[in-house]
């Protein structure tokens, strides 16, 4: 078998040091405690300090006149995060009509800069590292007297954050003192749909991991969000409003006094316990218990453009014109595909030290049955590709958010199925 330490030669070498200090741990990926049932190859492949993806190109459009220059947007794009981005590795090509020399470097910073020689009407290639300037630009000089036109196809980046977007799971070998966790709760789809529906959430399941034996606890919704939350389903079979089901009893929300949060997509005002529009208080289980008092006012909030996770526990909940409910599969997951990555690129999920859940509250079935639902675990210790079979329920969901954080168990979480094993979580 070929050494991966000998890989990338010269400058991966370069690299490495860069990354060191930067904090990257030099992991190929945690050992999984399960044994993955699928052979997708992950978007992208640790390599020392350099994370390979696959070539695709970025243009500069319109090019550059003649000893003018430009900036262009190297982050976010072509397989690399939207942040923690420290370094780019990329294949340039450039062409002008007139001899000369371009020089690239990163936009607005202090740092290296690469001078690639150009000959009078003929394309020149040349490979190389450059640092990441302001808003995640490089600067492309052209010092000849013919316009420009230049394209990169991306190699690699260096990252100075744990875990982001591009490469969320497999990022560290052990699970780490956890600080925040986040669940994203959808609405209505089993299995079946998903797999047929649901690029993006499959993708979940094959950068980071996923229960293939998990249940929800009943129908409708909101019995599903009280057992999530408090281990029982308080005697609850239908949805209605909060002023219809006031719970004095102890849940995950109390248990962390004001270090908790929900983000409510559409909803009109903080803690609102009514329905409007595609926004239902039946997904949004804070305005359900009566002794969370002022915490709710302050804690359960609309679902802003850019997550804040600050908080031990996040909930968000997508409303029901992207969450699954009123809408297709396919709907939903677009909407999931633009806004977990700002989840996974938050500061919080870069520091190393947060693990997401993606569940669904029910299938689209009816009556007082447990049914079968996707959930995916996402953290930096997770194993890509990773699947466990062990049968979870939403218990076993509290049970692993509960412990992760430090806090007593609650209900049936007490004797739930044990879920952090199987995603290293422990």
């Amino acid at each position: 078998m070929k050494d991966v330490s000998k890989v990338g030669s010269v400058a991966l070498c370069a690299l490495l040091p860069a990354a060191l200090i930067a904090g990257v741990p030099l992991v190929a990926g945690a050992a999984s405690a399960t044994t993955p049932t699928s052979s997708t190859t992950p978007p992208s492949i640790r390599l020392g300090g350099l994370t390979a993806v696959p070539a695709q190109r970025i243009d500069l459009a319109g090019g550059v006149r003649a000893h003018r220059k430009k900036s262009l947007k190297v982050i976010g794009r072509a397989g690399i995060p939207s942040a923690g981005v420290s370094s780019l590795k990329a294949r340039v090509t450039v062409r002008s009509s007139r001899a000369g020399k371009i020089t690239i470097y990163p936009s607005a910073t202090s740092g290296g800069r690469v001078t690639i020689a150009v000959r009078a009407g003929k394309s020149v290639s040349k490979t190389v590292t450059i640092k990441i300037g302001t808003k995640g630009r490089w600067t492309f000089q052209n010092k000849t007297g013919g316009k420009l036109r230049a394209h990169l196809s991306t190699r690699g980046f260096v990252s100075s954050s744990i875990a982001n977007s591009a490469t969320p799971c497999g990022r560290q070998a052990g699970a780490p003192a956890w600080e925040h966790v986040v669940w994203v709760v959808l609405e209505n789809h089993g299995p079946a749909s998903v797999a047929a529906n649901a690029p993006y959430l499959s993708s979940l399941g094959s950068k980071c991991a996923s229960a293939t034996n998990y249940w929800a606890r009943t129908h409708p919704s909101l019995p599903n969000y009280i057992a999530l939350t408090s281990g029982s389903r308080q005697g609850i079979a239908d949805s209605g409003v909060p002023s219809e089901h006031p719970l004095n009893v102890d849940n995950i929300f109390s248990q962390l006094g004001t270090n908790w949060r929900t983000l409510a997509q559409s909803m009109p005002s903080n803690c609102y316990k009514q329905n409007s529009g595609a926004y239902v208080a039946r997904h949004n289980p804070a305005t359900y218990y009566t002794n969370l008092g002022g915490a709710c006012a302050s804690q359960d909030v609309p679902l802003p453009s850019k997550p804040d996770l600050s908080a031990k526990f996040t909930l968000i909940v997508p409303d029901n014109s992207h969450n699954g409910h009123d809408v297709s599969m396919a709907v939903a997951d677009n909407w999931l595909a633009g806004y977990l990555p700002k989840v996974l690129d938050s500061r919080e999920y870069r520091a190393g030290k947060t693990a997401v859940f993606v569940l669904f509250d029910e299938d689209d079935g009816a009556g007082d049955v447990e049914n079968n639902v996707n959930l995916f675990v996402l953290s930096p210790s997770t194993p890509v590709a990773g699947r466990d079979g062990t049968r979870l329920t939403h218990y076993s969901t509290l049970r692993a958010t509960e412990e992760m954080l430090g806090l007593g168990l609650l209900g049936g979480a007490a004797t739930a199925p044990e879920l952090r094993a199987g995603f290293n979580l422990n």
